[in-house]
């Protein structure tokens, strides 16, 4: 395998895992602010207030999966980049097909293009792949949702 692609491979790897992490910190981060005021105004006279912040909330959420999904969907694919390049199958153009598969729409196949004028296609893997994923797209969220439900159950009464 090239160095110069191997080095390239791993790069776009790392960048894509890092923007990964710091989404889910960015967005674990907004809902805990949002849902602190919104649990603090529902212990007030004034729990109506609450209402906004939650719809606030539940478009944190949409976007939480959204953004997070996609993001994984591209360490995903960066990780099969490398290991195509492990195999010695080289990528032509490493950037330019990684770039295409993030404008390509998630539930095609996408063609990848190697060196030696061979393709192969690649199917978007599965959500639930891997343990840490599950938890930080799945059990995170929810959790959240929980909470934002006993808030909910709180400002009106039920609870």
């Amino acid at each position: 395998m090239n160095e110069n692609i191997k080095a390239e491979l791993y790069s776009l790897w790392s960048i894509q895992d890092a923007l990964l992490q710091s989404y889910r910190g960015v967005f674990i981060t907004a809902q805990s602010i949002v849902m602190s005021l919104a649990a603090a105004i529902a212990v007030s006279e004034h729990a109506c207030a609450v209402l906004p912040l939650f719809i606030l909330g539940a478009v944190l959420m949409y976007a939480w999966l959204s953004v997070t999904l996609y993001r994984g969907n591209a360490v995903s694919f960066s990780q099969q980049l490398i290991q195509w390049a492990e195999e010695g199958r080289n990528v032509e153009n490493p950037f330019k097909t990684f770039k295409s598969f993030q404008a390509t729409p998630r539930k095609t196949e996408f063609t990848v293009n190697f060196t030696d004028k061979t393709k192969c296609g690649y199917q978007t893997k599965s959500f639930w792949n891997g343990k840490t994923r599950v938890r930080m797209e799945f059990i995170v969220p929810l959790g959240f949702g929980l909470c934002w439900v006993l808030i909910l159950l709180y400002v009106y009464g039920i609870f």
